[in-house]
């Protein structure tokens, strides 16, 4: 995952704790390990300074979130679960929310507490546009059938209105370019685009078949998506 801090600034994790980070817009990057038993897969920073790395420590099975103060050249623990988290966002320096297997948790005080907002969020990307707001994708296995979903909260993360479902398949990701039309992708090269915050989704046709990974927009027509085999999406 990553993370534009500034047009030069910008900051990468990964697998084995792996960091990387560039001043100079990706002509030099420093290299860094947090903890090699760490796998990093969220990140978000509020300010130049102030950021937030989320992760799942393999050896010891816990969610852990990292915060630094002085633009990524520290990190600190600022919390750890037993749930397993993966994306961790910020609206502004107090509230924020990070994703598990199952749970939801949000902090409104800049991480001095995490509080478990919902124990069944099954979510793999989510994003918030106001503290009461929200988007989650993922997936869910009822029976032997996997279903890919989005769902929409107006309370904050607490319950979960189930907008879309799609069978065989699973939603990786999620990205809004406004604050109401926004962008999905998910397995088989499933794109869905909505124009009211996730009231509605419909599909849009393109040429993969493979699984997509990760959606994001730069602004209302530019935006790309990746996934599987090194597959690169572009739309204009």
């Amino acid at each position: 995952n990553l993370n534009f801090i500034s047009i030069d600034k910008i900051i990468v994790c990964g697998n084995n704790g792996t960091i990387l980070n560039t001043s100079d817009g990706g002509t030099n990057w420093t290299f860094s390990i947090l903890d090699i038993n760490i796998k990093l897969t969220g990140i978000d920073f509020t300010s130049t300074l102030n950021g937030w790395i989320s992760g799942y420590d393999i050896s010891l099975q816990v969610g852990k979130i990292y915060k630094t103060t002085n633009g990524g050249i520290n990190w600190i623990l600022n919390f750890s679960t037993s749930n397993e988290l993966n994306k961790i966002k910020f609206i502004n320096e107090n509230s924020g929310w990070s994703d598990g297997g199952y749970g939801l948790f949000k902090t409104t005080n800049g991480g001095v507490n995490w509080n478990l907002v919902n124990n069944y969020a099954y979510s793999k990307d989510f994003t918030f546009k106001d503290s009461l707001n929200g988007i989650i994708v993922g997936d869910y296995t009822y029976g032997s059938t996997l279903y890919g979903f989005t769902k929409k909260t107006t309370n904050g993360g607490i319950n979960f209105a189930n907008l879309f479902e799609y069978r065989d398949s699973i939603i990786n990701s999620v990205n809004f370019c406004n604050s109401n039309t926004g962008f999905a992708s998910g397995n088989k090269g499933k794109i869905l685009k909505t124009t009211n915050f996730g009231d509605n989704w419909f599909n849009i046709t393109n040429s993969s078949n493979n699984d997509l990974n990760s959606i994001f927009f730069q602004n209302d027509s530019t935006g790309w998506s990746v996934g599987k085999g090194g597959e690169i999406l572009k739309t204009n």
